[in-house]
């Protein structure tokens, strides 16, 4: 699941517990898609928080700031998770088809313009 992040703005990537088979998760790979359609890891899914939380926050300035995620205003970004055990890497999941959509960063507004039918009241 994805949704935008109220305090930092961000996307947030969520995710419901698999079976573990009764073994402890101890990481997740978070993966977002390229427009190359290749996965890459977007997330340090090793962290305890991460771990514990199931869920990151990835700053939107990463798809709009780089080359590497490059996405336009309004676009969805395609996330997979798997799991990681003493039994090694699950299965992927589905990536999704729905949820947040890429944001752009506010913009200060241009100062207004002075002319003959200005005034300061």
């Amino acid at each position: 699941m994805t949704t935008i992040e109220a305090v930092t703005g961000g996307m947030r990537v969520s995710w419901v517990k698999p079976d573990s088979n009764s073994d402890e998760i101890t990481a997740y790979r978070v993966e977002a898609l390229l427009p190359s359609g290749l996965w890459s890891e977007i997330c340090d899914g090793s962290k305890a928080l991460v771990v514990t939380n199931q869920g990151c926050i990835i700053p939107m300035s990463t798809f709009w700031d780089g080359a590497t995620y490059k996405k336009s205003y309004g676009d969805i970004v395609q996330f997979r998770v798997t799991a990681f055990n003493v039994n090694g890497w699950g299965k992927s999941s589905l990536p999704n088809t729905s949820g947040a959509r890429v944001l752009t960063v506010p913009r200060t507004m241009n100062r207004p313009l002075r002319d003959t039918r200005t005034s300061d009241q």
